[in-house]
């Protein structure tokens, strides 16, 4: 057997093995089976990773709104608290005096200030006092006109003391923080309380550093502001506060009102997981997101698909040695039935194949052995059909010479007889008897000369190479119905003649024996015969009313339903003979007959 590696070497031949096929059709479905499998287990696992991933930023997300909504609550009422104790010096002469002293009492005693706030402002619209953790006073100018979110609250909230947050701001190339502002009116005018945030605690809350921590080494979380640029610091862009712009979908349908999560492209570019929500802070329109790397979130699959190769690799190994085994077990058979076959081909004697077992090939070497069998068997009856045939051909021809021969000794031998002996004695007549003897010797050569014509008319019709094969058939038929009696109805359809001899020859001399039958053993009153072409076929149908046949129909017809089964098989046309006794007898024969060997009528 040859190796499996001649399958690659098999550069010019388009046929393979049974081995080669099996062994082939087992590596595809168990490749096929494996990479279903291992595609099917890498994206449950690469799915299940995802959801965990959409599950763990959901916690964060919600867990940092949380945390910031509690930390601008808890400093808007600082600044409330501050903004009651600021109030009650607004209205002393020494107005710049005991605002500072004030704030800087609050700075030393309130540690909280002192850990959430950077500065406190108090001003109005004449000026501003400024003063930072570390007493540093600055004064500036106050605001005449009031813009931007002040001016909301005031037209919103005339009369009444009122505490907002306002949003990053650039100032001389300088990014400051949110502020935490309270309006305090004050003899018709407005009294601001300015609490400035720090960064750091703001970005102690927002920005992610450890990788234990929930997001792992690419996540983050991040506010974005209504004019889309970023409100904490990046993880990845320094410097990122109003300097980087966030356009992703989740940032837009956040700010739609529809929190959620998706796998979206980040400011960066790069495909994330992405939940998103809206944060409910009073003066401020701010996003949260929470995002994580997708590739971070599925490198797990990503290390389980490898090795779900590398067990695929083996599989497929061992697939192929599983299926090398089995094909030679299931090929050894089929080998030996072949060598079998190819012995009954070249005419050998069979020898019966080892049996194969109880399955399947067992079954078919079975079933060869016993058509093997069969074979020697059918083999002996055809020699015997073969000898057969020609006994009966042999036969058929002396019975045809003894007919003749017959003929020629009761019908020739007797005219001739008779004829001679009236030649004999005519030399001693009288002359007025010799003229009478002349004339019956002319009637005898008369006779002899038709019976002549009719025997070769029956050995070989002048009417069927002269007329052709319509014109004698009717002839024939006319000459059975003038001598029998028998009511002869003849019709033919569809063609004028017939220009292939051996065709004419056989089709009259079925016709032929098929009346001789009818004279001979059917008894009958009435005889149909119809010749028709339909399309590209020669229709032949003899029907009578006799006393038809048994089942039995070659034993009882003898050698001449043979001979019109012969000559129909000779025309590879079809015959069928139906007959029960007392019901007469059908021939119905049918032969093909291409277009240009006949003239249409």
């Amino acid at each position: 057997e040859r190796p499996f590696f001649y399958l690659y070497k098999k550069q010019s031949m388009n046929r393979l093995t049974l081995s080669e096929r099996l062994i082939l059709n087992f590596l595809f479905i168990g490749i096929i089976t494996v990479v279903v499998v291992s595609t099917f287990s890498y994206h449950t696992t690469r799915n299940a990773l995802v959801e965990r991933s959409f599950d763990q930023l959901t916690s964060v997300l919600n867990h940092k709104q949380d945390e910031l909504i509690h930390f601008f609550d808890d400093r808007i009422n600082d600044s409330r608290y501050i903004s009651a104790q600021l109030y009650e010096v607004i209205h002393d002469k020494e107005y710049e005096k005991n605002v500072i002293s004030t704030v800087n009492k609050i700075f030393r005693e309130n540690r909280k200030v002192n850990k959430y706030f950077s500065s406190i402002a108090v001003g109005d619209s004449k000026k501003i006092i400024r003063i930072d953790d570390s007493g540093q006073i600055e004064v500036t100018r106050g605001m005449s006109n009031y813009t931007g979110s002040i001016a909301e609250v005031l037209k919103s909230n005339q009369g009444k003391t009122y505490t907002f947050l306002q949003d990053y701001k650039q100032e001389n190339n300088s990014l400051i923080p949110p502020e935490v502002i309270t309006i305090i009116p004050f003899k018709g005018e407005i009294v601001q309380v300015i609490m400035r945030l720090r960064q750091d605690y703001l970005d102690a809350i927002m920005v992610e550093n450890n990788p234990l921590e929930g997001m792992g080494e690419s996540g983050e979380s991040y506010l974005v502001g209504k004019d889309g640029l970023m409100r904490s610091a990046s993880r990845f862009i320094p410097n990122s506060i109003l300097q980087v712009e966030v356009t992703s979908e989740a940032v837009e349908k956040a700010f739609f009102g529809e929190p959620g999560k998706a796998i979206i492209k980040d400011y960066r570019g790069v495909e994330v997981l992405s939940c998103y929500n809206k944060l409910d802070l009073e003066g401020l329109s701010w996003v949260i997101l929470a995002e994580m790397d997708t590739q971070e979130t599925i490198r797990p699959a990503l290390k389980a698909r490898y090795r779900i190769v590398v067990i695929s690799v083996i599989i497929a190994f061992l697939i192929f040695l599983f299926a090398l085994f089995i094909s030679r077990r299931l090929t050894l058979p089929i080998r030996n039935l072949t060598k079998a076959a190819q012995e009954i081909t070249r005419g050998n004697a069979i020898v019966p194949v080892k049996d194969a077992g109880g399955d399947e090939l067992g079954v078919l070497v079975d079933t060869f052995n016993n058509m093997a069998k069969q074979i020697e068997i059918h083999k002996r009856e055809l020699n015997a059909e073969k000898f057969g045939r020609l006994r009966s051909m042999i036969d058929g021809q002396e019975m045809e010479r003894r007919r003749i021969s017959r003929e020629l000794h009761d019908g020739l031998g007797q005219n001739l007889i008779a004829i001679k002996m009236k030649i004999n004695t005519i030399a001693d007549l009288p002359d007025e008897e010799k003229d009478k003897t002349i004339e019956e010797i002319s009637l005898w050569f008369e006779k002899t000369i038709e019976e002549i014509r009719r025997m070769s008319n029956d050995l070989i019709p002048e009417e069927l190479d002269t007329f052709g094969l319509i014109r004698a058939t009717g002839n024939l038929l006319d000459t059975l119905s003038n001598t029998t009696g028998i009511d002869v109805t003849y019709s033919h359809s569809g063609i004028k003649s017939i220009n292939n001899k051996k065709t004419k020859t056989y089709l009259f001399r079925i016709i032929q024996e098929a009346v001789n039958n009818v004279v001979k053993h059917a008894g009958a009153s009435k005889l149909f015969v119809s010749l028709e072409r339909k399309n590209n076929h020669l229709s032949l149908n003899i029907e009578d009313n006799g006393k038809g046949m048994s089942s039995e129909i070659n034993s009882i017809a003898g050698n001449g339903i043979m001979n019109m089964k012969e000559r129909v098989s000779l025309l590879q046309g079809k015959i069928i003979i139906n007959s029960a006794p007392g019901k007469g007898t059908n021939i119905s024969v049918s032969i093909p007959c291409e277009k240009g060997t006949y003239e249409t009528d």
